[in-house]
C-alpha cells in the first residue's frame, strides 16, 4: 500500500504501532466474559501485576539468570535478532519472577523485585502472601548470619 510506510514494519513506528494494535485486538477478542474483579493488593507492586510480570520476563531475556528462567530466556533473546538491543531495563519499575511454577494441585509463587522499596512494603497486616526481602535473605545466607525469626 503506497504511502503507509516501510515493508519492514519492525523498524517503522507506524507499522510497529499497527502490529501492537493488532495483537491487543486479538487478546481483547479472547478475553473471558464477566466483570473484572481486581483484588486489593497487599503491597503496591502487587497492584502492578501485569507490568511486573512483563518486566520480569523482559529482564530475564536481557539478562538470563542461571535457573529455569534462563533456560527459556536465552533462546528467546537470540531469536530477537536486532530487536534484542531495544530491551531497556531503565523503564522497569518492578519485576515479578516465578519462583515456583504452578501445577494442577498448587498455586505458583511470584517474587517481586524493585529498586523502589516502597513498592514492596506491605499494606495489610495478615500473614497470607507475606513478602520476603530476597536481597537481605541472600546476604544473610552468604554471610551465615541469622535474621530475626530464622530457625
Amino acid at each position: 500500500m503506497a504511502g503507509l510506510g516501510s515493508y519492514d514494519w519492525i523498524d517503522n513506528p507506524f507499522g510497529f504501532d499497527a502490529a501492537i494494535k493488532a495483537a491487543v485486538r486479538v487478546l481483547e477478542n479472547l478475553r473471558p466474559p464477566g466483570e473484572i474483579a481486581v483484588p486489593k493488593p497487599k503491597f503496591p507492586a502487587q497492584g502492578m501485576l501485569g507490568e511486573a510480570i512483563a518486566d520480569g520476563l523482559l529482564s530475564a531475556v536481557k539478562h538470563p539468570p542461571d535457573d529455569f528462567r534462563g533456560e527459556w530466556a536465552r533462546p528467546i533473546g537470540s531469536r530477537l535478532g536486532r530487536l534484542y538491543d531495544r530491551l531497556d531495563d531503565a523503564n522497569q519499575i518492578v519485576r515479578a519472577f516465578s519462583a515456583i511454577l504452578p501445577t494442577a494441585n498448587a498455586a505458583g509463587l511470584l517474587l517481586y523485585d524493585s529498586d523502589d522499596r516502597k513498592l514492596l512494603e506491605e499494606t495489610s497486616g495478615d500473614d497470607e502472601g507475606r513478602i520476603f526481602d530476597t536481597h537481605s535473605i541472600g546476604r544473610s545466607l552468604q554471610s551465615g548470619e541469622k535474621k530475626e525469626g530464622d530457625q
